[in-house]
């Protein structure tokens, strides 16, 4: 079909009612300008992917160039996944909070080869984040960010009268590190390497480093193969755990509460057990609390129990020489609920702190196997400075709460 222009620089007829263009209109023809036109488009769509592909291989050979950038997500004055914190009292009803968190940017790496197939946690811009924080104020006081070469595992900060130690876990990327701080300041007091400098008899780096509890001591191994332990508290050094056994008061007579098992591992009951410091502060004397005879021979020690409460998965996650608080559940069913229950030495109820009112990643889930307290332990700390015991959760926040009635003070939620 022939089509005719009705002049130069004219839309053809045909296209104009095809256009919706009325009678003569005029539209400039141009080619050199649509190609032009083409080539820019053309253009900016080959410079987006290539600046996207750049940005992507970047991320994944050069990291440490976006250090920062994802912390701007992050919502509130706490960034970054919470790890540990210690609390001291002041005047102020809030006090002040040591937090240690991880604001790097965490994924999950896999490479896969013929033969072999490797998964990995990797981060980006990776480092421990510290901050001096007010829990009431929900404002920080002050933070510093120590940088490490990898994703941070087990890292602790525990009070220990006007200072606080930081301890983390080796792992394939780095090696253990201590730090000791003044607690009112934040000043550094010695970092991992003053530590090996101010014992002789650290002879070499440190290599290995696990934290125990009750009570607080670091197990070290050193890279020529000599191991120590290290009580924080006393800022002791001593040749092996038997030599850390005896200096827990020796003789001097203590008192522990202990969980027993009533008739099976699940259900427990509370007892006090006095005897030997050296004997009954390690835990060792638990297990032979609800056989006198057992326990005199083993431990010379005598028990008591304390209450005629069955609680359900129990562990005592906090205890001095008055105040026991006890982590269990209401139930083994679907309908489980976990809660906080406190009691004194004379077998007194002091309060129970339900499951709303503590975190729901916490509660129990017959469909989630990981929910149950083997795995969770764990990741459950608690301690008491003055009329306030601190719960908390790796990674999920803490609270603040009264010891005297179980009000709760404060919440910390990065």
């Amino acid at each position: 079909m022939e089509t005719n222009f009705s002049g130069p620089g004219q839309i053809p007829p045909d296209l104009q009612s095809k256009l919706g263009i009325q009678g003569n209109s005029q539209f400039p023809f141009d080619p050199e300008r649509i190609k032009r036109k083409v080539r820019l488009t053309l253009i900016t769509t080959v410079a987006f992917v290539v600046i996207i592909l750049g940005l992507m291989v970047s991320l994944i050979f050069f990291p440490y160039l976006f250090s920062g950038i994802f912390e701007i997500f992050d919502r509130g004055p706490i960034k970054g996944e919470m790890l540990d914190l210690a609390y001291f009292p002041s005047e102020s009803a809030g006090g002040r909070a040591w937090i240690v968190t991880n604001p790097s940017f965490n994924y999950i790496q896999t490479v896969s080869t013929p033969g072999s197939y490797s998964v990995s946690s990797e981060c980006v811009g990776c480092k421990i984040r510290v901050y001096i924080f007010d829990p009431l104020t929900q404002t920080v006081q002050t933070q510093w960010d120590i940088p490490i070469t990898g994703r941070p595992l087990d890292v602790n900060l525990d009070r220990q009268q006007d200072s606080v130690w930081m301890s983390a876990r080796q792992t394939d990327d780095f090696d253990p590190i201590i730090y000791k701080y003044d607690a009112k300041t934040g000043a550094e007091l010695f970092n991992t390497n003053s530590f090996i400098k101010n014992f002789p008899q650290l002879t070499a780096p440190i290599v290995e480093l696990m934290q125990l509890e009750n009570p607080l001591r670091y197990n070290l191994k050193l890279a020529d193969g000599k191991e120590f332990v290290f009580d924080p508290g006393e800022g002791k050094l001593y040749a092996d755990q038997q030599e850390f056994d005896k200096s827990l008061n020796g003789e001097k007579e203590a008192t522990v509460f202990a969980l027993v098992k009533e008739s099976s591992d699940q259900r427990k009951k509370l007892f006090s057990i006095t005897g030997p410091g050296n004997k009954v502060l390690n835990g060792k004397c638990d297990a032979h609390a609800n056989d006198s005879d057992t326990l005199k021979f083993f431990c010379a020690a005598t028990a008591k129990q304390l209450s005629e409460e069955i609680f359900l998965e129990p562990i005592i996650i906090y205890q001095d020489e008055r105040l026991a608080v006890i982590f269990h559940q209401d139930n083994l069913g679907r309908s489980a609920q976990r809660q906080l229950t406190a009691f004194g030495l004379d077998g007194k109820k002091l309060w129970t702190v339900p499951q709303d009112r503590l975190f729901n990643e916490i509660r129990y889930s017959t469909e989630d196997p990981f929910s149950g307290i083997f795995f969770i332990k764990d990741h459950l700390s608690a301690e008491k400075a003055g009329d306030v015991f601190v719960f908390s959760v790796e990674g999920v926040g803490a609270v603040g709460i009264n010891t005297e009635n179980g009000a709760e003070l404060w919440r910390i939620r990065p």
